[in-house]
C-alpha cells in the first residue's frame, strides 16, 4: 500500500435478509459440487448472498463526516476467501468528486457473522434474517489505481528458463475461492 491510504469512520450495516433451506437433495448435491469451496466457481464471489447485500447498502452511503459515497458499477462487491485462506469483502466507490475508491476487510476485519450466513447460503441451508455490521476503521481503504503494486520486468522473453537452464521465479497466481465450513472454527 503506498501512502494514498485513507482513514474511514463509522459503520455500515447489511441487512440480510432470510433465506430458506433447500431441499436435502439440492444440499447433498451442492456438497458435492462444491467439495468444500475447492469445486466452487471463482466467479461466485461477486453473486454470493454477502456481496448482493453488501452492493445495495453501499449504493448510497453517507459517512459521519457528511461525505457521500455511491457504489462503483464497475467495482461491485466480492465476498470470498484469498490465496491466504483469509475471508475478504472488497467494495468499490465513488465520492462525489468523482474519486475512485475502494474498501477491503480481510480476516478478523470480516465479522463471523457474515462468514457464517455465506456459508449456510452456498451450502443451501437456512440463513436467518439478520443485520452484520463492517467497522469501517478496520477497512483498508486506498485510491483506485495507487494500490502500490509492483511492476515485474519479465525476463523470460520467449522461453522458460535462463541461460544456465534454471528456470524463472514466477509470480504466484491469484486463487480466489468460495468459503467452506472448515473456514468456520
Amino acid at each position: 500500500m503506498t501512502d494514498t491510504q485513507i482513514k474511514a469512520r463509522g459503520k455500515v450495516t447489511l441487512k440480510v435478509p432470510r433465506h430458506e433451506a433447500l431441499p436435502k437433495w439440492q444440499q447433498n448435491a451442492l456438497a458435492t459440487a462444491i467439495k468444500d469451496g475447492k469445486g466452487a466457481s471463482n466467479d461466485l464471489r461477486f453473486t454470493c448472498l454477502i456481496a448482493n447485500v453488501a452492493n445495495e447498502a453501499f449504493e448510497h452511503l453517507v459517512l459521519p463526516d457528511g461525505e457521500r459515497l455511491t457504489l462503483n458499477p464497475k467495482a461491485k462487491a466480492q465476498f470470498g476467501r484469498n490465496h491466504q485462506g483469509n475471508a475478504f469483502l472488497t467494495v468499490g466507490l465513488v465520492r462525489e468528486s468523482g474519486e475512485r475508491i475502494r474498501l477491503h476487510w480481510e480476516g478478523e476485519a470480516v465479522p463471523q457473522a457474515a462468514k457464517v450466513a455465506a456459508v449456510k447460503h452456498d451450502s443451501g441451508k437456512l440463513v436467518q434474517a439478520k443485520d452484520i455490521t463492517f467497522d469501517l476503521s478496520k477497512a483498508t481503504v486506498w485510491k483506485l489505481g495507487e494500490k502500490g503494486g509492483v511492476k515485474r520486468n519479465d525476463r523470460r522473453k520467449n522461453h522458460d528458463t535462463n541461460k544456465t537452464g534454471k528456470p524463472y521465479a514466477r509470480k504466484p497466481r491469484r486463487n480466489h475461492d468460495r468459503l467452506c465450513s472448515t473456514d468456520l472454527r
